[in-house]
């Protein structure tokens, strides 16, 4: 049997979960499916297309995140208090990041793999994040040019 959705709360709290291997067979991620747990790093499958609210929301000890082409939302407080994430690949299929997605997450790399134009047409809601870097295909953008 393939498991296919990671439910809404399913790893809430799990302080001692610090790595897990989401299946390729997972196209949809509840939201705060992992909030406040112990995850480092985390690789989302090609099939997943939204990341929910408050997915990753309190994970302290989360220091990067890949998203897979395809991925084309990210939602509210998806990663706020995520106060270790240092590195985000964001694939330029994202159409909408919602508000303060990543409220708190001071000092991070934001690698998006379409151009500074493409970054533009997304729609963004609020940030609130002091310090961080974005990183396009045709250059960066300092922290002023694109809140």
């Amino acid at each position: 049997m393939n498991v296919t959705a990671i439910g809404v709360g399913a790893f809430y709290g799990c302080k001692s979960l610090a790595s897990i291997e989401i299946p390729e067979s997972v196209t949809e991620i509840g939201g705060s499916a992992f909030r406040g747990s112990g995850l480092k790093t985390v690789t989302i499958p090609k099939g997943v297309k939204a990341i929910g609210m408050e997915t990753f929301k309190d994970c302290e000890s989360l220091e990067s995140i890949t998203l897979p082409r395809g991925v084309t939302e990210i939602g509210t407080d998806a990663f706020w208090e995520c106060t270790s994430l240092k590195s985000l690949s964001i694939p330029r299929s994202v159409t909408k990041i919602d508000d303060y997605a990543f409220r708190d997450c001071n000092n991070l790399t934001v690698q998006y793999d379409g151009t500074k134009a493409q970054w533009e047409a997304i729609k963004r809601g609020r940030w609130g994040i002091g310090s961080f870097a974005l990183r396009c295909s045709d250059g960066e953008f300092n922290k002023q040019e694109w809140r």
